[in-house]
């Protein structure tokens, strides 16, 4: 026979990995909130409910809910720009309150959470960038239900949670730095073809082929690496070769297998 804490272990393995394939699946993060929520809910224990505030810029809005008894306890913090899920993000600090009804910070929201029958929470923030910047927000219609053991258990969640959504972040950014770096690289390319051009033409120096490329440019306001194409053209009477870069761990282009221009136009 299988021993409880087997049986919890088993539970808890199984959840963490429900909540990184969704969180690692999703391709926006923030599609992936609702069934965080719920996931979430389902591994703690009391039937809790689970609500997920985002803060980024000073602005807090819920994201998810896995009730709708939540969706209005979150909002009604909002609105009164207090409570506990708030508290969390400010210091950065879990908060925990085992009896609602002996609770008395809070007015505005606390009577919304005794309206609805909520009788305990526990709200962690998740760290992420050195900052929190997501409240994971637990509710009970049961007093205590959030005992050292659930505690310890929303801390491994949240733990998972923000060192996957601090991953998918970091790798979104890398990829938008590459693209940049990609662009910026295929437009002085672009433009280094063009100079030549012109400096053939005209017989003129580099500097003075900047002078007429940035000249063009002004006057008709369109961007030196488009004007740059058009001289291209107008010499060859084709579009610039597409430009490759090969990122680390990622094999060379074959010729004749390009994926589209690179160049701006």
């Amino acid at each position: 026979m299988m021993a409880d804490h087997d049986l919890v272990s088993d539970d808890l393995a199984t959840g963490l990995k429900e909540l990184t394939r969704t969180l690692v699946a999703a391709c926006d993060i923030e599609q992936a909130w609702d069934e965080v929520a719920a996931i979430a809910a389902r591994m703690v224990p009391e039937q809790s409910m689970t609500g997920v505030t985002l803060r980024i810029g000073g602005h807090v809005r819920l994201v998810a809910a896995s009730d709708k008894t939540v969706a209005r306890i979150e909002e009604a913090q909002h609105r009164s720009g207090c409570g506990p899920g708030l508290e969390a993000l400010d210091t950065a600090a879990p908060v925990s309150v085992p009896d609602i009804g002996a609770e008395r910070r809070w007015a505005e929201c606390r009577a919304e959470m005794l309206a609805e029958g909520i009788r305990s929470l526990h709200c962690e923030p998740l760290i992420t960038d050195g900052a929190p910047t997501v409240a994971l927000n637990f509710y009970s219609k049961t007093p205590y239900a959030f005992d050292h053991r659930a505690r310890q258990l929303i801390t491994i969640i949240a733990a998972v949670v923000a060192a996957v959504v601090a991953a998918a972040t970091a790798a979104a950014r890398q990829a938008e730095l590459s693209e940049q770096l990609r662009a910026a690289l295929a437009s002085r390319s672009v433009i280094d073809q063009a100079l030549g051009i012109i400096m053939g033409r005209e017989r003129c120096t580099r500097s003075g082929a900047v002078a007429i490329l940035r000249d063009v440019s002004q006057r008709r306001n369109t961007k030196l690496a488009v004007v740059a194409v058009e001289v291209i053209r107008s010499c060859t009477g084709a579009d610039p070769e597409d430009l490759h870069f090969n990122e680390p761990g990622r094999s060379p282009v074959p010729p004749g297998k390009r994926t589209g221009s690179q160049h701006p136009r």
